[in-house]
């Protein structure tokens, strides 16, 4: 096939692909790579080194380790044996404008025939359309076949788990990282959630936020991630047209309070719905709650709003979109360059070293999300948990002692807290 049209889909100058060339690399294992690609669909691009060139297949299902699924992949151009390393952004308007990360990488060897004869091996089984080969992978192993589907299209084939001792009915696809970045394939930026599936909606709506249930202990765990609990004001930020809205939790308006958040929202260049904290920073990125109580009064600090959640964009409801591509739909709306709007960033898994890195810093604590909760209004379920490296409880001041011996006016507080309905003593402070 020859990279001809490789080079005829392609204009680079602006995708940065590699343009490449034809020819053999003497001395080296054969190379296979897996790139999964979320273009106008996710799929994963299957690509094998012979004569010189990466023979390609996209497979929409992925690869399987299961002998009994046969996954349909569709024979694309040869791309040049450097593309093997490319991980980055695809440009929209070219072609094939997506996210691309190498999901999988490694050598791999026909199963017949010594080392000397394994690529003319593979050749000859290419032209007659049943290829038979093994893979040495970091999460393939083991042996696999192609096989064309004939009478269903020149381009068509299937790729086979065979049984060995690789052989598993797990799903392999659930391991989503880039075995060269560890990022996910919608971490890149580049490539944002659909929202066109999404109920719509022609105008945002006055939000109650959802809530978090505290929890005593950190911990980690699969299929959850771990976000900095921020001391600061819960605001939920809208932008629709040249119509900005901040306010409060509890609705109270911060448009002239925050004046310059408002100004931020303005230049999102779609119309939002945002959940996030407007916080007052220290140089170290710590928030001070008593700095944003006296913003405007006492100036210190850097104001910012950092944003962790979208409930509408461009007039779609997301709010039943999975909580992960929610926020790369968040990291790809908001801004870049504005420093007062910060993307919310987490880590996933290790809720434990970010809980210790919030101790350290002294910070408030982290709010840990299932990966895949939806946004339920001022609902305060088991899907958001919160850990406070230090506990606090508010209290009702009832009253106050006489002052003691070099004390002037008055001695303790007396304070208590509502339980059921009744007013509870609970101890005094300052005595």
């Amino acid at each position: 096939m020859g990279l001809r049209e490789y080079f005829k889909k392609r204009r680079f100058g602006k995708t940065p692909e590699p343009k490449g060339a034809e020819g053999r690399i003497s001395g080296h294992k054969l190379a296979f790579v897996v790139q999964e690609h979320h273009a106008s669909s996710l799929h994963y691009d299957f690509r094998l080194e012979i004569d010189g060139v990466l023979k390609s297949w996209a497979v929409p299902k992925g690869p399987s380790m299961d002998p009994h699924e046969h996954h349909l992949a569709v024979q694309t151009e040869d791309h040049p044996f450097e593309y093997r390393t490319f991980e980055g952004v695809i440009p929209e308007g070219n072609y094939g404008a997506g996210n691309v990360i190498i999901w999988d990488e490694g050598w791999y060897e026909a199963r017949k025939g010594d080392a000397a004869s394994s690529e003319k091996t593979l050749a000859q089984e290419l032209e007659h359309g049943h290829i038979t080969f093994i893979l040495h992978g970091k999460k393939l192993h083991g042996e696999f076949a192609l096989i064309k589907m004939h009478g269903q299209g020149e381009r068509n084939w299937l790729l086979v788990k065979k049984g060995d001792t690789f052989a598993t009915s797990a799903d392999i696809t659930k391991q989503d990282e880039s075995v060269k970045s560890h990022k996910r394939v919608d971490d890149l930026g580049g490539k944002a959630p659909a929202v066109t599936g999404y109920p719509k909606k022609a105008r945002p709506w006055e939000v109650h936020p959802m809530l978090s249930t505290l929890v005593e202990e950190p911990f980690s765990r699969d299929g959850w991630l771990f976000e900095i609990k921020w001391d600061g004001f819960r605001a939920v930020g809208s932008k629709h047209g040249s119509a900005v809205e901040l306010y409060s939790r509890a609705g109270t308006n911060f448009l002239e309070k925050y004046a310059p958040v408002a100004a931020a929202l303005k230049a999102v260049q779609h119309d939002v719905i945002l959940d996030g904290e407007i916080v007052v920073t220290d140089e170290r990125g710590t928030a001070h709650f008593e700095w944003l109580q006296n913003y405007g009064r006492d100036p210190q600090g850097t104001l910012q709003y950092y944003v962790f959640d979208i409930l509408w964009c461009d007039g779609h409801d997301v709010r039943t979109m999975p909580l992960t591509q929610r926020k790369a739909l968040l990291k790809h709306v908001l801004p870049t360059d504005n420093p007062l709007l910060r993307y919310s960033d987490h880590i996933e898994k290790d809720g434990e070293k970010l809980f210790k890195e919030m101790q350290s810093r002294g910070m408030e604590g982290m709010v840990a999300k299932r990966m895949d909760s939806q946004y339920r209004e001022g609902n305060r379920g088991q899907d958001w948990l919160k850990v406070k490296t230090h506990l606090r409880q508010e209290v009702v001041i009832g009253g106050y002692t006489e002052p003691r011996g070099a004390r002037k006016y008055l001695g303790s507080l007396l304070v208590g807290v509502y339980e059921n309905g009744d007013f509870v003593y609970t101890g005094h402070s300052g005595g």
